[in-house]
């Protein structure tokens, strides 16, 4: 299994909404990385986020419903790549991501995995947060680190879980009831925009309550509007 995971393509899918300033150098760096087929699944843009990247090599724009898990599940329906890394616009894969993906996944035991997280900010609180990312825990594991998986997972589990908030919490239990969540010892680097906005202890800790809430069984439509609330040009970020 180890040789023939070394030739399998690596698929993409970012969902966007209004990532104008973002997407075509994240686009450029995937292709640039090897990444075979590049997914972009857009909830509705009003910007020039779809046109900069339609018509490029290896990337196929799909329109969704807005919210990050209907556009996950609707993108990955599209990607027909074996291995698929899901990724936000506003994120880079480290170095080597497409190597690392097949290596984590060739192990048979594993069922999916992702990154370690970095910032492109400096500051006390973001190294905190990065550092934090190492531990693979339902506390420190989100998907802006990177989910990755086979795609026969994938739809093994029904896809990504169709809410507009916490998908990835919920694909991360689903895919342990299948094998190990691998965390990589490597980091993707992120934009700290979100943290920004409303200030990064603030961000963490409204982010810390909804997933408390949501742990305890309150649904994530109505979370998702109480984030909505406190967040602009976003979709579900955690």
């Amino acid at each position: 299994r180890e040789t023939n995971m070394r030739q399998e393509q690596v698929g993409v899918v970012i969902p966007t909404l209004n990532e104008a300033g973002q997407i075509k150098g994240l686009v450029d760096h995937l292709v640039a990385e090897g990444f075979a087929e590049i997914i972009v699944a857009d909830g509705g843009s009003v910007d020039e986020t779809c046109e900069l990247v339609e018509g490029t090599s290896r990337v196929k724009v799909v329109r969704s419903r807005k919210g990050r898990g209907y556009q996950l599940h609707h993108g990955m329906q599209h990607c027909s790549a074996p291995l698929i890394l899901l990724l936000h616009a506003d994120t880079r894969p480290p170095l080597g991501a497409v190597d690392l993906i097949r290596a984590t996944l060739a192990r048979p035991q594993v069922a999916a995995g992702c990154f370690r997280l970095a910032f492109d900010t400096d500051g006390f609180r973001y190294s905190v947060y990065s550092w934090l990312s190492q531990f693979e825990t339902p506390m420190t594991t989100f998907g802006d680190q990177a989910f990755f998986a086979r795609r026969s997972t994938m739809r093994k589990l029904d896809g990504i879980p169709r809410q507009p908030l916490f998908e990835d919490v919920e694909l991360r239990r689903r895919f342990k009831t299948l094998g190990q969540f691998v965390k990589v010892n490597a980091c993707v680097v992120t934009s700290a925009r979100r943290f920004k906005r409303v200030g990064a202890v603030v961000g963490q800790v409204r982010n810390t309550l909804l997933l408390l809430a949501y742990n305890l069984g309150v649904s994530p439509e109505f979370l998702y509007r109480l984030y909505d609330l406190s967040s602009t040009n976003e979709i579900s970020e955690t």
